[in-house]
This record gives structure tokens, sequence and C-alpha cells, in this order.
């Protein structure tokens, strides 16, 4: 049952973050429609960079059997920071696909940051929890 509660994330966040991009209709704005080649760039790599993640967690996620107690409930709450952070960064990234061209960097920059602190936050699990 996990397993597939699992995967029923995996798959509505996949298709969350891919309809994210491809949404484009008559009624886009034009500020949508001006950004910078760079913005739409950092756009896709991020993409990626979430897909990755969302991967990273669904493995961590399935360890968690593995583990029993305080140490299980440790596990779990340390997944929780993570899923929360990754939503955290897919808002944000859904903020800089509505932006227009001038305000994307200052949304950028704070996305910068929670990409940094994820990318650590999955690290540090993967290794504390071997």
């Amino acid at each position: 049952m996990k397993k597939i509660c699992i995967l029923s994330i995996l798959v509505a966040f996949t298709f969350i973050v891919s309809s994210c991009g491809s949404s484009k209709n008559s009624g886009t704005s034009s500020n949508n429609l001006n950004k910078s080649s760079t913005s739409n760039s950092y756009v896709e790599d991020l993409k990626t960079k979430l897909d990755e993640w969302n991967t990273d967690i669904v493995t961590l996620e399935g360890r968690a059997d593995k583990f029993k107690g305080k140490v299980k409930a440790d596990y779990e709450k340390e997944l929780s920071t993570l899923r929360g952070q990754r939503d955290d960064i897919r808002l944000k990234l859904e903020q800089i696909q509505k932006s227009a061209d001038n305000s994307w960097e200052n949304i950028k920059e704070d996305l910068e940051k929670s990409r940094i602190k994820l990318q650590k936050s999955i690290s540090n699990v993967q290794a504390m929890f071997k």
C-alpha cells in the first residue's frame, strides 16, 4: 500500500512539474512571452533537478521500512522536511514562470538558497541513514 501511495505521489508530482512549463495558451501574458532565454534555461534546468531530487526522496522513502522506533520517527521527520523543501522550490519555480522579466532575478536568488538547502538536506539524510 505504501509503495502505491509513493508511486501516486511521484506521478502527481511529475505531472505538476511537467505542466508548469508546458501550458502556453493564447491568454498568456506578454510578461511570460518576453522572458529571456536565460530565465527559460534556468527553469528547465531546475525542473530536471527537481525530478532528480524527487527520485532521491522516493528512494529514501523506500528505505523507511528498515528502521524501527525512534530512528524510524526521526527518519520520517527528515523525509517530511525534504518534501517540504522540495515543494517550496516547486512553488518558487512557478513564481519564476509567472514573473515579469525584471523580477525573476529576485525570485531566483531566493530559489538558489532553497536549492542549496535541499541538496544539502538530501545529502545529510542519505549519510545519516545509510
